[in-house]
């Protein structure tokens, strides 16, 4: 089952260069950018695309929206890891990186974010590997996007993904962690 955990922010810039010093120390890389003019990006030029989106044209001061940056983390759990890990081994890195961007994308989209500018990097900077997503809470209007009950929809829309892209469901991953337990046990018991 897929673990969404959602943050949100005041500043774009400490959102994506949080991302890019992972990047700079081996422990990510940026898989896959949306919703700016080339696929190509150009950190800087993002970072100020999404920052001037925040801000009102007339004047330049920033939207009324406390906190429009919104990131999130998406992990796998073990059982979908491992058949990540077997697709990776059969199709390559690529086949792997365009799964978790078409994750992101169905979750962005269900989000409401999808037709805002986000960059999704995939980390490797603890036991599990995961993808974070970056973005803004400011549409091309300067209109800040509803974010009532995010949490909900997150939890909907991860539920969804498990079905669509085949990821393990609560009660399995429950099975295949108690299978696994049952097996250690039993070799415990074989052992004494």
């Amino acid at each position: 089952i897929m673990i969404a955990r959602i943050s949100s922010g005041t500043y774009i810039k400490g959102a994506v260069m949080y991302n890019e010093n992972k990047v700079e120390e081996g422990e990510a890389n940026l898989i896959g950018a949306r919703n700016f003019e080339s696929d190509d990006i150009d950190i800087s030029n993002a970072i100020f695309r999404m920052d001037q989106q925040c801000r009102k044209s007339d004047t330049g001061k920033r939207v009324r929206v406390k906190k429009p940056v919104f990131s999130c983390s998406l992990n796998l759990n073990d059982v979908d890891l491992a058949k990540l890990e077997e697709l990776k081994k059969v199709e390559g890195e690529a086949s792997e990186n365009d799964l978790y961007c078409r994750i992101a994308d169905r979750y962005m989209e269900g989000m409401g974010y999808g037709k805002q500018p986000y960059i999704i990097y995939k980390h490797n900077d603890i036991e599990r590997t995961h993808i974070h997503i970056v973005s803004i809470r400011v549409d091309e209007n300067r209109r800040k996007i509803n974010d009532s009950y995010e949490h909900k929809r997150s939890e909907r829309v991860r539920q969804e993904i498990n079905k669509e892209f085949g990821l393990s469901t609560k009660g399995e991953n429950e099975k295949n962690i108690n299978a696994e337990k049952r097996s250690n046990y039993i070799h415990h018991a074989r052992e004494s």
